[in-house]
């Protein structure tokens, strides 16, 4: 029995120091009594499974790198402003194989571990940056300037073959705000430290991968939580910057699974996990518009997952849904 593929379009549309996870779903433990079958026991652990393997690579899509691409205090108050479009990818992502997954008729089973797939994705999003506040000025530059931050997801309704995708608003908004800790002058840097919580539009998926296997995500949701401290240097025609902090994704779903025939109840899934986030990158400067490229790495995290992903431990290929993950940010961005 195969599952179908609708879980990944699903996820790809949404989506260390001391770090946290947790995680939750409620399919039954093998043998215990309730209205779910053998047959789609194992689907329900599996499909809880993917969530979780997915949660932090689609969190960094969202999150990204910095709050503001390119700009490492604040932007000097109002009426400066910051208006930036940015693409966020993971060129090493690893990507459950939906097609090759086998489900089992006898209950739950963790062998063989889920196939993935490497393949690099990424998600956009709309960042925006108001000062309102420019800061206390020094002899060699300004302290405690503030910015206001706003962040835009964009998700339409998509209908494919036999995948269908509903959102209950194609925008979801985020907030939050930058201190500008010190904005220096040509020949010093600026650094500041920002708070930025982003949504994606809450979504139901449904689609079939045979005419018996089907799966629907009901109320598909997911959150991002970001600090940032970021330092900028510009040297005239282009700038360097770069940034370390920590990103919280917060994760949850309703779904049903029929396999052969049998559907197994409404089930839930949620997890949270914290994972350290660093990144460097250049901005060149074209007037009013900067372009800003970003590199950056995520880590850490303790989700803890029933089935393994990838191929056998023996081999040398298990991976893990805390296993550390590359991206690159391109932005084009304008403002004064």
């Amino acid at each position: 029995m195969r599952f179908t593929g609708a879980l990944l379009v699903g996820s790809l549309v949404i989506g260390a120091s001391a770090s946290i996870g947790a995680q939750t779903n409620n399919c039954p433990a093998p043998g215990a009594p309730g209205s779910i079958t053998a047959v789609t026991e194992d689907a329900c652990w599996k499909g809880a499974d993917i969530f979780a393997y997915m949660l932090p690579q689609l969190g960094n899509g969202i999150a990204g790198g910095n709050t503001t691409p390119g700009q490492g205090g604040s932007l000097g108050g109002f009426p400066h402003f910051a208006l930036s479009v940015r693409v966020t990818g993971a060129p090493d992502a690893a990507l459950p194989d939906f097609g090759s997954i086998t489900m089992s008729g006898t209950g739950r089973q963790n062998s063989p571990p889920i196939p993935i797939k490497k393949q690099a994705f990424g998600l956009g999003a709309i960042d925006a940056a108001v000062g309102v506040f420019e800061g206390f000025k020094l002899g060699v530059g300004t302290v405690g300037g503030v910015d206001v931050l706003v962040s835009a997801s964009y998700v339409p309704n998509y209908e494919s073959g036999p995948t269908k995708l509903k959102v209950d608003n194609p925008i979801a908004l985020g907030y939050g705000a930058r201190i500008g800790l010190f904005n220096g002058t040509a020949m010093l840097p600026s650094v500041g430290v920002s708070y930025l919580q982003r949504t994606m539009p809450k979504m139901t998926l449904t689609a079939s991968a045979s005419g018996t296997d089907n799966i629907s995500l009901q109320n598909l949701d997911l959150k991002t939580t970001s600090w940032r401290l970021t330092a900028t240097q510009s040297l005239v025609l282009f700038g360097l910057n770069a940034g370390y902090g920590e990103d919280t994704y917060d994760g949850a779903t309703g779904y049903t699974a029929t396999v052969s025939g049998q559907t197994m109840p409404l089930r839930t899934v949620s997890a949270t996990v914290k994972r350290t986030n660093w990144f460097a990158g250049v901005t060149f400067n074209l007037v009013i518009f900067k372009l800003v490229g970003e590199y950056g790495q995520v880590s850490g995290g303790d989700l803890t997952t029933f089935n393994g992903f990838g191929s056998s431990v023996a081999a040398g290929g298990q991976k893990t849904v805390n296993d550390s993950k590359n991206y690159f940010s391109a932005a084009l961005r304008f403002g004064f």
